[in-house]
């Protein structure tokens, strides 16, 4: 009896007193370790468990790597952007590798140049509807997997997004009216990319998806030119560009194309109807590519466009051998202005050079001998024969690969 009475007086008194002794535990765990100003009417705390609280009102201070912002000596796991707050400053969390949540207010209206830049550990952000501005490299080499840029920011900047390596869907809201250069220039896991039918200026730069600057002659970088990219998808109510069921991307106003998709797995394309021009690598190491048909109206390609296109077998041009002929082919070359390498264009004839950029295909024109529409037996027998030929020839390069040569 004694025992009981004793029992129930200890857990009255855990019950009195836990609620005095709770505040001194969670003080314990929210304990501030650091904290200063980082803007005229703003204060930065952080906590012992590795959250960063930024409080007030107005603009963040912009930060450099040689004068990088305060908290960047501590571990900072989670960012709390609070109300009040107008912008998140440049270099404000550049290689903060362990961030993993970051959380914006709706007063934001700019984010810093390279203001993210390799905070590999953080993998989703949620960008506010009110942000107006971004500047260029704000999420470069970070750990982003989706990016939704709402329709209240009007330019994308340039190298928004550039290497992030685990990038697998963009998305523009109706709003949003133009991109810039190296957008998603190594991004080698992005799959989708959907376009407003606001977004009317800078999908034409021919280094939206590529790094151009490194498209030497004999050299292939699979990493360039988003490889796994499966679809562009083009809001019908865009005035200007347009994406075909493929999800390639084209300039329908100007004929120009853009975009194949390099991750697709189809092994035969028809390039659509009207286009004049076939862009600077827009089939950009689109490997799998076995046949390309070419319609008529194409007066232009940039031979830098079939980069990279190692399966491409045939070429079916539906003009004539003439037309084909006449055909003007920009070859891109590259000079030196003060250390820094542009690219720059010049026309040449179809002779001058001999096919290479198409990887040797074979150009079939409209007026060409045709065979008809069911081969004859010989040239049945002749590709069930190639096809034993490659068939062999990959086993030997297998063998080869794994083994290695003597």
């Amino acid at each position: 009896m004694k025992r009981n009475i004793i029992r129930v007086f200890a857990l009255f008194l855990c019950i009195i007193l836990l609620p005095i002794f709770t505040p001194f535990v969670l003080a314990e765990n929210n304990e501030i370790v650091a904290s200063g100003e980082c803007g005229d009417n703003l204060i930065w705390t952080l906590d012992r468990e590795g959250t960063l609280t930024i409080s007030g009102t107005g603009n963040m201070k912009n930060y450099y790597q040689r004068s990088p912002a305060p908290w960047s000596e501590f571990v900072v796991k989670k960012a709390v952007i609070q109300e009040g707050v107008s912008s998140v400053g440049d270099s404000a969390f550049w290689q903060s590798t362990q961030l993993a949540s970051v959380s914006l207010p709706g007063s934001l209206k700019c984010i810093g140049v390279n203001a993210f830049e390799e905070c590999t550990a953080l993998e989703h952000i949620s960008l506010p509807s009110g942000l107006e501005t971004i500047y260029g490299g704000a999420f470069i080499k970070s750990g982003i997997r989706e990016l939704v840029v709402p329709g209240s920011v009007k330019i994308i900047p340039n190298y928004l997004s550039t290497f992030c390596g685990s990038l697998t869907d963009a998305v523009f809201e109706e709003g949003c009216e133009q991109t810039s250069s190296f957008l998603f220039a190594y991004c080698v896991s992005l799959r989708t990319v959907s376009i407003p039918s606001t977004l009317t200026k800078g999908l034409d730069d021919p280094y939206i998806f590529c790094d151009g600057f490194y498209l030497f002659e004999g050299t292939i970088d699979r990493s360039n030119g988003c490889p796994s990219l499966q679809r562009i998808a083009v809001d019908k109510a865009n005035p200007r560009f347009a994406s075909d069921d493929a999800g390639a991307l084209y300039d329908k106003q100007y004929g120009v194309f853009l975009k194949y998709p390099t991750g697709s797995e189809l092994r035969e394309y028809s390039i659509p109807d009207g286009i004049k021009t076939i862009g600077y690598a827009s089939f950009l190491n689109s490997a799998g590519l076995t046949d390309i048909r070419i319609p008529a109206s194409v007066n232009t390609i940039y031979l830098s466009a079939f980069h990279g296109c190692d399966g491409l077998k045939n070429i079916r041009f539906e003009g004539t051998r003439e037309q084909w002929n006449s055909i003007t082919f920009m070859i891109d070359y590259y000079f030196e202005d003060e250390e820094v390498i542009y690219p720059e264009f010049k026309k040449v004839g179809y002779g001058e050079w001999e096919g290479e950029y198409f990887n040797n295909a074979t150009v079939y024109c409209a007026d060409d001998e045709q065979t008809t529409e069911e081969p004859s037996v010989p040239n049945l027998f002749a590709r069930v024969l190639q096809r034993i030929a490659d068939f062999f020839k990959k086993i030997a390069e297998f063998f080869k690969n794994m083994f290695g040569t003597k």
